[in-house]
């Protein structure tokens, strides 16, 4: 597993990259809901994080200007990777066909495996 689809609309998919993984632009990836596959490509990369803009900004500063060491409790939790996917193709038992639908909310998205794909 790569990640998860937390939000997004038709063309626009959004998924939270797993803190110790690593998606790329390009990468394909498959989601896997009600016995279909649909393929995915990653064609953006986001940062995200728990933590408001402004307080970033200030964490930033007193690193940067007043060299101060800071540590994020839990940093793979409140600060992460976001990567933008577009629907390819979907495929189930009985054919492939262009993808008209959404993948399943919440669903995980994982690397293309040559044997079960």
């Amino acid at each position: 597993m790569k990640g998860q689809i937390i939000s997004g609309e038709f063309g626009k998919i959004l998924v939270r990259q797993k803190s110790d993984d690593e998606i790329e632009l390009g990468e394909i990836l498959v989601s896997e809901f009600n016995g279909k596959k649909i393929l995915l490509q990653v064609y953006d990369l986001l940062y995200g994080s728990q933590i408001s803009q402004q307080n970033l900004e200030l964490l930033s500063g007193m690193q940067l200007e007043e060299d101060m060491k800071l540590e994020f409790l839990d940093g793979e939790l409140r600060n992460y990777t976001l990567a933008v996917l577009k629907n390819l193709i979907t495929i189930n038992d009985k054919n492939v066909k262009s993808s008209k639908a959404l993948p399943g909310f919440f669903s995980y998205v994982r690397e293309i495996d040559r044997k079960s794909t």
